[in-house]
């Protein structure tokens, strides 16, 4: 059995970087297991991850965004071959629709859902933190304008993930955290709030 932390947040809110961080640092002895749904289809596009979706995920008609089944598939695989461990799922389930599977998928594979870290991030933030950033390898733009497309995803997010958050709430306790700090004031807010969640689930 795995404790799972569902990490979401606006794009650019360093969700893969706190959590990356705080895989690599463990918490209080136990062990951390970062799984980003992102970074995991990334890596199963340019064929550095292997995955049984990823026949479908890389069909030249493959829709966009994928379906849920498929993306919540590829993030089981990695959490059901470990056991004991604190999971940081990072950026899904991504709409409210999604969240009432992932919520069976979590029980139904035996493990416990402690809550949801919410990072929050004005826009212009945001934006300026993607095009810093520059494009990932295996990211879909939408448009040539990087810019553009930072906007168009935190505008995403606010119709989407924002309300994902808020089904999640009603099924498991949600801490915010702000994430328009430097990395190591985040990170201490971020650790924080991850082990609010694990006492309150003592």
């Amino acid at each position: 059995m795995s404790e799972i932390v569902v990490v979401h947040g606006y794009v650019g809110s360093g969700k893969s970087t706190q959590c990356s961080r705080l895989a690599s640092d463990g918490l209080d002895g136990v062990r951390v297991q970062h799984i980003s749904a992102g970074n995991r289809l990334r890596a199963i596009r340019t064929g550095g991850e292997a995955s049984e979706f990823s026949q479908y995920i890389n069909a030249p008609d493959a829709p966009s965004p994928l379906p849920d089944w498929v993306v919540e598939g590829t993030i089981f695989e990695p959490l059901d071959n470990s056991d004991d461990t604190l999971a940081l799922i990072d950026g899904y389930p991504r709409h409210p629709e999604a969240v009432e599977s992932f919520h069976e998928t979590v029980s139904r594979r035996r493990h416990k859902l402690l809550g949801t870290i919410a990072m929050q991030l004005p826009m212009d933030i945001s934006v300026d933190r993607i095009v810093a950033r520059g494009k990932r390898d295996g990211e879909r733009l939408q448009g040539e304008d990087l810019r553009e497309f930072a906007k168009h995803r935190y505008q995403l997010d606010t119709q989407t993930t924002n309300l994902a958050i808020d089904a999640l709430r009603r099924i498991a306790l949600t801490r915010f955290v702000d994430a328009s700090g430097d990395i190591p004031t985040v990170h201490s807010r971020f650790v924080e709030e991850i082990k609010h969640l694990r006492q309150q689930n003592g």
